[in-house]
């Protein structure tokens, strides 16, 4: 068994009911291993995909056997509504975060950045005035 990220990319014309309906398909198809899930939401896409230049995308941790990958990609090829899906693998060092965690730990790391640059600034208007 090994862990892995499944993103799904849902088309953005479904009623929230649809998409519902297609996130439950994916996930009765991963069944008992699917650790965590995270309804990332409607997001821009960073291409048109399918003439679409948004789309709905749910993150899924996944633990599974890698023999098993090629059948359920074939599973999810079929997907009426599936506009795409990535499988990630996961090392073991990785762990899965999600879009609320990464979003808040983005803001602190400004937040130190920004603090950081201020303090460099005062340092050098201080030896300035020095």
């Amino acid at each position: 068994m090994k862990f892995y990220e499944l993103v799904t990319v849902i088309d953005a014309n479904l009623s929230a009911k649809d998409i519902k309906e297609v996130s439950a398909k994916v996930e009765e198809l991963f069944g008992k291993s699917i650790v965590d899930a995270d309804a990332i939401g409607l997001l821009p896409t960073a291409y048109p995909v399918e003439g679409q230049d948004q789309a709905y995308y749910m993150s899924y941790h996944i633990e599974i056997d890698p023999d098993t990958i090629p059948q359920l990609k074939q599973d999810m090829s079929i997907m009426k509504w599936l506009v795409k899906y990535t499988i990630f693998g996961m090392s073991a060092n990785e762990s899965f975060m999600k879009m609320q965690d990464l979003k808040k730990r983005y803001e602190e790391m400004n937040s130190v950045e920004e603090e950081e640059a201020e303090e460099e600034e005062q340092s050098e208007e201080s030896e300035e005035n020095a």
